[in-house]
């Protein structure tokens, strides 16, 4: 996609962080790299808050964490931790407004959990491009080295 596709395309709203996700896990797939979805949402929250209220108890107690980033990607030498937040949207004037999509206080207490670990790394990306073009500088840094 070039910048006139991209502009026309993002110019009144960007994509919402699930059409980016999906995008970039088949860019994974396409790619042949391994990874999974910490699925961390709770579908019966929208249907029974009951209902949502027990399952979560229930999850915490089995060991789930809250701000678990969105995917876990298994490159060489390390495993990455890969967080999508909605891209901002692009002004009339070519430039990026202010984006809300904001990391929460649990993601970065997972964030700082990760640094401790020297087989890990986390990265929070702004849309697909942003998120392929991560991957591809690390693999290319992975094979040079």
């Amino acid at each position: 996609m070039d910048d006139k596709q991209r502009k026309a395309m993002f110019s009144k709203k960007p994509p919402l962080e699930d059409f980016e996700q999906e995008v970039f896990v088949n860019h994974l797939r396409k790619n042949k790299i391994d990874f999974f979805a910490p699925i961390n949402e709770n579908s019966f929250s929208f249907l029974s808050p009951k209902l949502a209220v027990m399952i979560e108890a229930k999850a915490k107690k089995m060991g789930k964490l809250k701000g678990v980033l969105d995917l876990v990607i298994f490159l060489d030498d390390f495993i990455l931790f890969m967080e999508f937040k909605r891209r901002p949207k692009l002004l009339k004037s070519g430039k990026l407004s202010y984006t809300n999509s904001k990391t929460s206080d649990d993601q970065k207490d997972f964030i700082e959990m990760l640094k401790k670990y020297k087989y890990t790394k986390s990265v929070i990306c702004y849309g697909y491009d942003e998120a392929i073009e991560f991957i591809k500088e690390w693999l290319w840094l992975i094979k040079s080295y």
